[in-house]
């Protein structure tokens, strides 16, 4: 190999592992569905099911001898169950594990007396909740990712297929009708009573502006 050949592949490797990186660190399970019901007093329950590529759990060290990021989500029902008994005002009313050849999957229910007690209980961390009072309106907001670098392109196309088939989706279910506009890539219930947001995770690493979804009532 030339030189000139090795520093372009040089070159090209580090991109890939930056990306990996990048991507890891921003959201290592690879498929979320959360559904969020929201009372009138503010509580609620929280359903979600996610899938976590074994693949990446496998890996464990980058090649310079770095340990890999931490998960952005608990990757089993113990992590699970640790993670919201440490919680205050929210609880975990059921969780199961399954398992597939790619990927392992966690689903369950979890109950909140207050939108500020779920958003603690660790697995919003990545993408925090809120619900606020404003000018006689109810207002619940999930941001999707904080405005950020735009990924190399190259990167990008090389892991298409690697996300293909993964995609973040969030119900959230207001006590009365729906009242804000619709974001782009949601949509609303026939009783307008349930926003649904839904992006692929090949179109969610690409985002670069602060993207947010807000629901009021």
């Amino acid at each position: 190999m030339t030189d000139r050949a090795g520093e372009t592949w040089g070159r090209r490797w580090f991109i890939g592992a930056a990306c990996i990186g990048f991507i890891l660190s921003i959201i290592s399970c690879l498929g979320v569905e959360a559904s969020i019901t929201v009372n009138v007093n503010g509580s609620g329950r929280a359903a979600f099911q996610y899938r976590v590529s074994k693949m990446f759990m496998s890996l464990k060290r980058n090649p310079g001898g770095a340990e890999r990021p931490g998960l952005a989500l608990p990757s089993a029902r113990q992590d699970l169950e640790r993670t919201l008994a440490r919680a205050k005002g929210a609880s975990l009313a059921g969780v199961q594990q399954t398992e597939t050849e790619a990927d392992i999957d966690l689903k369950g229910e979890i109950r909140f007396d207050s939108v500020a007690a779920l958003n603690a209980c660790g697995l919003f961390d990545e993408m925090p909740i809120a619900l606020v009072r404003e000018e006689g309106r109810t207002i619940f907001t999930l941001r999707v990712c904080d405005q950020r670098e735009p990924l190399d392109q190259t990167a990008v196309e090389t892991y298409r297929t690697l996300f293909e088939g993964y995609d973040l989706v969030f119900r959230i279910t207001a006590p009365r009708e729906i009242v804000s506009p619709v974001p782009s890539r949601g949509s609303l219930s026939a009783d307008k009573k349930t926003l649904i947001y839904a992006i692929s995770l090949f179109d969610y690493i690409q985002l670069s502006e602060k993207t947010e979804v807000r629901v009021s009532w």
